[in-house]
């Protein structure tokens, strides 16, 4: 599968916002804070940014312009706020690092288990 899962420190998410044009900024909720996290490497760049077929987001969002697909990089989700399962495909998350500060924002492209971000 080429996934590498390796533990990171613990993520604050700032938001989660669902658009079916784009993932515009929107005035971060509440978000979740302690979540746990894993670093999965979905290897966008080495498979030409399609998704793997393991995402449980290709049949809704695998087919969408590769621009769209590479503007910010992939996530699995399955948080306790926001949508959920396949329903948050396409959603994006700002994250947040609660030790260093920085934050990125993310696709989900894949589900995952339990109340986990990968």
């Amino acid at each position: 599968m080429g996934r590498s899962v390796m533990s990171i420190g613990l993520l604050v998410l700032g938001c989660l916002v669902c658009s079916a044009a784009a993932c515009e900024p929107t005035e971060p909720g509440t978000g979740e804070n302690n979540v746990q996290a894993r670093l999965v490497d979905f290897m966008p760049n080495q498979n030409n940014w399609n998704y793997p077929d393991y995402a449980a987001c290709i049949d809704l969002d695998g087919n969408k312009p590769i621009e769209w697909r590479q503007r910010y990089g992939w996530a699995s989700f399955c948080g306790r706020v926001g949508p959920r399962g396949r329903n948050s495909c396409g959603c994006c998350i700002k994250v947040t690092n609660s030790e260093t500060g920085e934050s990125v924002t993310v696709r989900v492209i894949h589900t995952c288990g339990g109340e986990a971000m990968d």
